[in-house]
This record gives structure tokens, sequence and C-alpha cells, in this order.
């Protein structure tokens, strides 16, 4: 698995931006589909955590070791 990858799924959440990239999603496409709930996400306000087990579900990787 990419260090790179693994580093970033370290941390509990990770913003919507990162999201979308680890998805491969472009910017728009990540938040329409954050307000659809596509991309299962914590809310505050108006900004989204996307929670690092959920992307790990989503692109089938192992949990986290640190888990």
């Amino acid at each position: 698995m990419n260090a790179d990858i693994e580093k970033i799924l370290a941390a509990p959440t990770v913003d919507a931006k990162t999201a979308g990239a680890l998805l491969g999603m472009g910017e728009s496409a990540t938040y329409k589909a954050l307000q659809r709930g596509d991309i299962p996400a914590i809310r505050i306000g108006s900004v989204y955590r996307v929670p690092s087990a959920t992307l790990r579900r989503m692109l089938d990787l192992a949990p986290s070791k640190a888990a």
C-alpha cells in the first residue's frame, strides 16, 4: 500500500477535498456526493469531515493498524 495513503488515513477524519482526491473525484463532484449522502460524512456547519474508516471501506482497504 502506498505509504502516503496510509499516512493520510491515519487521522480519524479527512477533509472533503482529500476524501475526493482519494476517491478519484473532482471537488464539485465530491461536494455533490457529500450533500446527497453518497459519501458518509460528519458535517459541522458548512464543513464536511469524512471518517478514515469509511474511506477504507469504500476503497476496500484493510483497517488501520492504529485502530
